[in-house]
């Protein structure tokens, strides 16, 4: 029984770990499309800041200032990313592991299980040898 209370918990916690998994690769689709935002505003600002030479020095500052913003948030998105990468990551592995043992604990239940079998036709041969055994003694003693 405690076999497959054990196989119930490993299937919730693989359901659990494909939820987890799940979310992690949303949350990462939505940050690729952030970063790609980003970038894309970046490339706009930087080709507005090249065809506009003329601007005066103090806005050429604040466009290298907020460029340099832009670019830190990239930063900031990426390492983002990669910290979620490697969540999913351990996520799988986590997965990946709890499958395995589930399944090595559905073949030890099928061992036991068959064993179980195998008990039940001896005792039953036991038991049909002594009754057998009994019906001749009986029939001999009258």
């Amino acid at each position: 029984m405690k076999i497959v209370r054990l196989l119930e918990f490993r299937k919730q916690q693989e359901q659990q770990a494909k939820g987890v998994l799940s979310q992690r690769v949303g949350q990462l689709r939505e940050e690729l499309n952030r970063l790609q935002s980003l970038k894309e505003e970046l490339l706009r600002t930087e080709n507005l800041s090249f065809q506009q030479v003329e601007f005066p020095v103090a806005l050429l500052q604040q466009r290298a200032c907020y460029l340099e913003r832009l670019q830190g948030w990239i930063r900031e998105q990426q390492e983002q990313v990669k910290k979620s990468r490697d969540r999913v990551q351990q996520a799988r592995a986590k997965w990946e592991e709890c499958r395995l043992e589930k399944e090595k604990m559905e073949k030890l239940m099928e061992k036991w299980e068959e064993r179980q079998r195998e008990r039940e036709k001896v005792l039953t041969q036991r038991y049909l040898d002594e009754m057998g055994t009994l019906r001749f003694i009986d029939g001999n003693q009258c």
